[in-house]
């Protein structure tokens, strides 16, 4: 299992030039873990490349209904303070 962000998840979606690599990750492990908000995110990424003419209405919409299928079977964490804090502490204790 393996922790995916948006920018992760989004060439599983959309042709770009790590999707390849991207696939092949998802091929080792399909376990799929993210945050509550990379839904949003990637749809914000989805909907950016279409006003930009990156994707056609059709494609965005073909991203979109891709993205909600992973996300059913994805393992989300919630948002939670336990969670905003752990992390907090993290980042104080390691370079990233």
């Amino acid at each position: 299992m393996r922790y995916w962000d948006a920018s992760a998840i989004v060439p599983l979606l959309v042709q770009e030039p790590h999707t390849a690599a991207a696939r092949a990750l998802l091929a080792e492990d399909a376990g799929i873990v993210t945050w509550w908000g990379t839904r949003i995110e990637s749809t914000s990424a989805i909907a950016r490349l279409e006003r930009a003419s990156a994707l056609t209405p059709r494609q965005a919409g073909e991203a979109i209904e891709a993205l909600r299928a992973l996300a059913a079977g994805w393992h989300e964490i919630l948002p939670a303070d336990v969670v905003r804090e752990t992390a907090c502490r993290l980042l104080r204790v390691h370079p990233l």
